[in-house]
């Protein structure tokens, strides 16, 4: 599938330090140990079954997509000339890499509650291969480009709006928030490589619109399939209903769905760069969090 230009993003400044806006954050590889969420429960999220589901799928589909942001940055990585994106792309990686171990980790814990690991396994793999074949290397990471946006918007999302992590599981909570830290740090290091590549605007954007028509055909029938076997399995665990969370804090789902647009929609500007979000005061946060916890990020 071949649709990419040779054409770059109108940004201001060169593409190739792009990499030097990022406002001193920087990249670190941890290797933190959570354990093996033995007796995680079904309805880890708050006790809601919807959000516990919802993030447990996306949970699902992470090792295999983190292994793909990895390909694909590296399939560019000989573009690049400055030694800071050099460096940021091996961070990037080991971050990545880190995130997959983590996640087949806390997949097994979702295995007992009806989630078919395997099934959404084979079918990331299939989804990914089909990219990897049909689109450029350039197209592809435009996939990974705009899929880091989603995963930072997410990442903020976990810190903005701390109504939504009110009574996770705790060594969940201490998980995700540390997966979210992490990809706010590394946020644009695809961007970064795809513009080093010299990867066009039309591209970044015409790639969303492939990717969704793909993402319908392949991954919907695997998540009724989770679903089926979500519902399957039964828990003492007590249901919150969602309505409870919204009465106890009725403006929240207008503050996001706000919040979301907005993300959403800098994506297609022209001159859009991940660190015109300025992430620092979520990573500040996490970090002072961390400090005080129980979990080693050594």
């Amino acid at each position: 599938m071949e649709m990419d230009t040779q054409s770059s993003d109108s940004t201001s400044g060169d593409a190739e330090t792009s990499a030097r806006t990022r406002p001193g954050v920087e990249i670190v590889h941890r290797r933190p140990d959570f354990g093996d969420f033995e007796g995680l429960p079904k309805y880890w999220a708050g006790g809601v079954p919807q959000a516990s589901f919802a993030v447990s799928v996306f949970s699902l589909v992470i090792p295999e997509g983190e292994k793909f942001f990895i390909r694909t940055v590296n399939a560019l990585r000989d573009r690049v000339k400055d030694p800071e994106l050099k460096a940021d792309v091996k961070a990037f990686a080991l971050q990545e890499a880190a995130h997959t171990r983590a996640h087949l980790v806390f997949n097994k814990a979702l295995g007992e509650h009806g989630y078919d690991v395997d099934d959404a396994t084979r079918t990331m793999q299939r989804f990914f291969a089909l990219i990897e074949k049909y689109f450029t290397k350039r197209a592809a990471l435009a996939v990974t480009v705009f899929a880091e946006h989603l995963t930072a918007m997410g990442a903020e999302i976990e810190f903005r709006f701390p109504e939504l992590s009110h009574r996770v599981e705790p060594r969940a909570a201490a998980f995700w928030r540390w997966h979210a830290a992490e990809e706010l740090e590394h946020k644009a290091v695809a961007f970064d490589v795809y513009k080093a590549a010299g990867g066009s605007y039309f591209t970044r954007v015409f790639a969303i619109l492939m990717v969704a028509m793909l993402s319908f055909f392949v991954n919907r029938p695997m998540i009724r399939r989770q679903i089926r076997g979500f519902k399957r399995v039964r828990t003492p665990d007590r249901a919150v209903p969602m309505k409870a969370l919204e009465q106890a804090y009725p403006d929240l789902p207008r503050r996001l769905r706000r919040f979301v647009i907005r993300y959403l929609l800098a994506y297609f500007k022209p001159g859009f760069h991940p660190w015109d979000v300025d992430s620092r005061r979520s990573l500040d946060e996490w970090k002072r969090e961390s400090e005080a916890g129980s979990v080693v990020y050594s």
